[in-house]
């Protein structure tokens, strides 16, 4: 308490100071920044509606965007061709991290050197028998090399099929079936994947290992390494056409989704189509294309996903720099780092990063859990933030707030960041928010998906506002549709709500071999084609967009009421309790129950507070005492960001595990696969649902143990059959006991007794503390009682 009336004066003071010296340089800053430049660029319109009397008529950019001769042409071949003739052969494009002598540095290609190799590698897959229309497929995490072969295989006209690096054993058969593909380009690490299934895909008849140094083979299969398909290139007298042998309209990828609701689909993609995306990006970074020379990608998200395939065609396009990074070795402390390394972000320095919206969840929670027990630290660090926030949205720079709130957290990412992209899900306001400030960069929410080749929508550069993913990009049309089952009508107030719906250039084809799939998200309307994407989005006066839901995230229970699963996890996945968090039910029942990755630091702060710190992570998040306090921070954080009663979840189950692409319940992108975490721990969500019947029932079962423990408290006795249950049917209590104050304390007796009680979220603290105390009380009489041995 002291401490904290300390801070607060210590704040004032600070604050004091920090005001006087504002206003004093106000006129000086004022005539340096010219704040209201900043404002028009922020406020400037940039979306309008066709028909502005029909609230369901399609959004679409209005500002103009320049040309770049790399993206005026018809294949991602001969884009490469021409940006190295626009930019020269001798521009530095792209980089790998290396290692000589204990000193970690990039090693940079130009574009002669990118042309010059992916030639070589197209020579040698010619060598191979791979021609025009053939498909291939990259199964390998993001490198320089994957990239290469993608050029190579356009220059060949023939077709990339992708899979993600983390998919698992099953998604991989299945992609290789449908697309009945007769080479695989790897790595060391996938191959041994790969290897597991040859024997249930017999299509597959060379594999090229990008790792490899030496030829071999597998079960009949033939691999042979990437250095030697480029050096057998490279020595061959084979000639590639002078000219594209693409057209606009040919197929150039079989890019699979990540099968978040199922088996994953693959997206038909044309060469014509990613040009079109390419130009749609322009919207994004337009004003820093005269100097974007200055400027350096981070490359670490999987190319198997089509926004960082589409965002790397589209920097090599317009001349700006690609790093290649691990997402092992990002950040220092990374799990992938060797004694000694630099981290990537570090040695490289990159201006661009692409984030997703878990990985910044997390930084937030590092730097909020580093706050907790330092009242001064937390309530200076706050007042900052809201200083930086303040005149930020007046347009103005704060360059000494920047030098001691920012500094240090921007040398983590390397000094020179200055647009963070941000797409795969929603992003929660207060993320956004904290980060975009700690890391002093502009902060860029966007919208989009496979079928529409990446990004559909994006905040603009400058923009001052949080909370919306942005109108459409260039080329796009956007518009919402009613969808009322859910509630959702384009006449909703104060904004138009519904299913949002897409159109464009750049919309895929169609999904390979799924007529059916194809025909309910893809349909012809007046001659155009529409993209149904299943997110539900608000749209406000602006033209920008907001997703507030999903489709398939919808459950209707037993009440007849329709839940949003995603909604909820959206609400409450910043709490500090949550490392990730997946919300499910079931018609049968009338609430949602949440499955919770905790917070190790979280909940071990809470374990010392509950003097349970003795007990490992494991036996914490199977602690009852631990699972109460989470679900009710849980609850109280929805309640906060707005879910109705109903909305929280009644139960909560914690879990001492991780959840990543690699096991398979997440996807590549970092979204949930809730099919399968409810997969995994379909026994303990059986017994939440089977023990803990209904939220009004529950209501009335917590009413009644209330009861009883007014009885304990007043030093009655617990009452009818649950007395005479405890004390005559119930005598062995040793097995499932834990230590407490020195006592073991019967765990099995309070299941057994009251099971109710176990899966009541409503029970308050002082009740389940009074209640423990007299089943103690109870136990030890017994023990007591009982004659020596």
């Amino acid at each position: 308490m002291l401490s904290e009336l300390l801070a607060n004066v210590v704040i004032k003071v600070i604050n004091s100071l920090i005001t006087v010296y504002t206003y004093t340089t106000l006129p000086i800053y004022y005539y340096k920044q010219k704040p209201w430049l900043t404002l028009s660029r922020s406020r400037a319109e940039r979306a309008v509606r066709e028909d502005p009397l029909d609230p369901g008529s399609a959004w679409r950019r209005v500002t103009p965007d320049p040309k770049v001769d790399a993206f005026e042409v018809d294949s991602v071949d001969a884009l490469l061709e021409v940006a190295a003739k626009s930019r020269g052969k001798n521009y530095t494009i792209a980089g790998v991290k290396v290692e000589d002598g204990g000193r970690y540095f990039y090693d940079w290609f130009t574009y002669g050197d990118v042309i010059r190799r992916s030639d070589n590698i197209a020579r040698g897959l010619k060598l191979l028998g791979i021609g025009a229309g053939d498909k291939v497929l990259i199964f390998a995490e993001t490198r320089l090399e994957w990239l290469l072969c993608a050029f190579a295989l356009f220059r060949l006209g023939a077709v990339v099929t992708t899979l993600f690096a983390q998919l698992g054993l099953e998604g991989i058969v299945h992609g290789i079936h449908q697309t009945q593909v007769k080479y695989a380009i790897t790595t060391k690490q996938q191959l041994l994947k790969l290897r597991e299934v040859l024997s249930q895909t017999p299509s597959i008849q060379k594999i090229i290992d990008m790792d490899g140094s030496t030829i071999g083979d597998h079960n009949s299969v033939e691999v042979l390494s990437l250095k030697h398909v480029e050096m057998s290139g490279k020595k061959s007298d084979i000639k590639l056409s002078e000219t594209t042998l693409n057209k606009k309209d040919d197929l150039a990828l079989i890019m699979y989704t990540s099968g978040t609701t199922g088996a994953p689909k693959g997206a038909m993609v044309t060469h014509g189509q990613i040009i079109a995306q390419c130009k749609s990006l322009l919207c994004i970074i337009k004003d820093e294309l005269p100097i974007i020379k200055r400027h350096c990608y981070v490359s670490y998200l999987p190319l198997g996903h089509m926004f960082e395939f589409c965002a790397e065609i589209f920097f090599v396009g317009v001349g700006c720099r690609l790093g290649y990074a691990s997402p092992l070795k990002l950040f220092e402390g990374a799990a992938g780092l060797a004694p000694g390394e630099t981290p990537d972000l570090v040695a490289l320095k990159p201006t661009i990063f692409l984030a997703v919206p878990l990985v910044l969840d997390r930084i937030r929670r590092g730097i909020t859990e580093q706050l907790e027990g330092k009242p001064l630290a937390k309530a200076l660090f706050a007042s900052m933030i809201d200083y930086k926030d303040h005149w930020r949205a007046k347009g103005y720079a704060t360059p000494i707030t920047n030098y001691f709130l920012c500094r240090k957290a921007r040398q983590k990412l390397g000094s020179n960041l200055t647009f963070m992209l941000v797409g795969g899900a929603p992003v929660s306001y207060e993320t956004e928010r904290l980060i975009s400030l700690i890391f002093d960069v502009w902060l860029m929410q966007g919208y989009g998906g496979t079928e529409v080749c990446g990004a559909s929508h994006c905040r603009g550069i400058k923009d001052l506002t949080f909370g919306h993913t942005g109108p459409p990009a260039s080329g796009f049309k956007v518009r919402v549709v009613d969808w009322l089952d859910g509630g959702y009508s384009v006449r909703d107030k104060p904004n138009p709500r519904g299913e949002i719906v897409t159109n464009g250039d750049s919309v895929v084809s169609g999904y390979y071999l799924m007529d059916a799939e194809t025909s309910d998200a893809f349909r012809y309307e007046n001659g155009e084609k529409w993209y149904y994407t299943g997110d539900i989005g608000e749209i406000d006066r602006n033209g920008c967009f907001k997703i507030i839901d999903r489709r398939k995230d919808l459950l209707k229970l037993q009440n007849g009421e329709y839940y949003s699963l995603g909604k909820v996890e959206a609400a409450v996945k910043s709490c500090p309790f949550i490392e990730n968090i997946c919300v499910y039910g079931i018609s049968t029942h009338d609430y949602l129950i949440a499955l919770v990755i905790p917070g190790v630091t979280a909940v071990q702060t809470l374990a010392k507070k509950s003097s349970l710190d003795a007990f490992s992570f494991d036996q914490l998040c199977a602690n009852l005492t631990i699972e109460s306090a989470v679900l009710e921070a849980i609850r109280a954080y929805g309640l906060k960001n707005g879910l109705n009663k109903r909305e929280l979840p009644a139960k909560v189950a914690l879990f001492a595990d991780e959840w990543t692409p690699d096991n398979g319940l997440l996807t590549a992108a970092l979204k949930l696969k809730r099919s399968a975490i409810i997969a995994k721990y379909k026994t303990r969500v059986d017994h939440i649902f089977q023990s803990f019947k209904s939220f009004n029932s529950s209501l009335v079962r917590t009413h009644q143990l209330q009861k009883m423990n007014e009885n304990v408290a007043n030093g009655g006795a617990i009452g009818g059959d649950a007395e005479e249950k405890w004390r005559g049917g119930h005598t062995d209590y040793r097995m499932g006991d834990i230590r407490e104050n020195g006592i073991r304390w019967p765990r099995r007796a309070l299941r057994d007794v009251f099971p109710a009680m176990v899966a009541l979220p409503h029970v308050c603290e002082r009740t389940v503390a009074q209640m423990r105390a007299h089943y103690i009380a109870q136990w030890v009489t017994q023990r007591s009682s009982r004659p020596t041995q």
